[in-house]
């Protein structure tokens, strides 16, 4: 997953930059197509993210694209669509089914019975007014742990930063705020599994930094006041670092010893 993060968040920035700036977007547009093509290799997950993505560049056509554009953007879609297909491509030539062990009724892989594969359901579907409070305190219908394991940050931070962005009227950060929240939407409507948002994990960190530095101009009390809110929730985290797994205890401390 960290990986996968890192080519998702690596090609959004290079899109938003694409549709923000005048420069390199030739780059831009390579660089992304680079990076979703390589994410979409890693995790078919990818997918529920890019709808987000690609509303964004039909909405702001006009702030990015010229007809000079056209053959670099016939280029990205090529090199998208072949480092997206790669793993297909790799599991047809060993098992003779593309998607393996999916849809095997039809391919008839001799690898697996011929039957389709129908992974366990194991969480919930949906995108709802109280996920995010969900996310936090039943963290186990979202990941194989307990309460915690999503962090506080999404109700004591992201909450009350989007309602700060709005009035402060930071659009270009609330847009980065959309394509974090529409992630979480679009593949909780998949599978409700926070190991699928991990972009939206990292995004949020954006929410919270620039919320914070807003915090800043407002006066100390409400400085001190949200530096207290940071720290609270740094300390929730660290007593819940091993809510995120069932399979045993992970001692934070081993990261300051030398020995480890």
């Amino acid at each position: 997953e960290g990986m996968w993060t890192a080519l998702v968040l690596g090609g959004t920035s290079a899109l938003l930059r694409l549709v923000t700036s005048s420069l390199s977007r030739r780059r831009e547009l390579l660089v992304a197509a680079i990076l979703f093509g390589g994410g979409r290799s890693a995790k078919a997950v990818t997918s529920t993210h890019l709808p987000i993505l690609a509303l964004l560049l039909l909405t702001a056509w006009r702030r990015w694209y010229t007809p000079d554009l056209a053959r670099t953007t016939v280029v990205a879609v090529l090199i998208f669509s072949l480092l997206a297909l790669l793993p297909y491509i790799t599991a047809y030539s060993l098992t003779g089914n593309p998607v393996f062990p999916f849809f095997n009724a039809y391919f008839k892989s001799p690898l697996y019975p011929a039957e389709n594969f129908e992974p366990p359901a194991m969480f919930d579907r949906g995108f709802r007014f109280g996920t995010l409070y969900d996310m936090t305190f039943h963290s186990g219908r979202f990941l194989e742990g307990t309460a915690g394991a999503s962090g506080f940050q999404w109700l004591l931070l992201i909450v009350p930063g989007v309602v700060a962005l709005v009035v402060f009227r930071r659009w270009r950060v609330l847009l980065v705020t959309s394509i974090c929240l529409g992630w979480l939407a679009l593949t909780f409507w998949q599978t409700a599994n926070l190991r699928y948002v991990f972009p939206s994990f990292a995004l949020s960190g954006l929410v919270i930094a620039v919320t914070v530095s807003l915090c800043r101009g407002l006066g100390r009390p409400i400085w001190r006041f949200s530096l207290g809110v940071v720290l609270l929730t740094l300390i929730l985290n660290l007593i819940h670092f091993s809510a995120a797994t069932w399979h045993g205890y992970i001692n934070p401390v081993v990261m300051l010893n030398e020995r480890s």
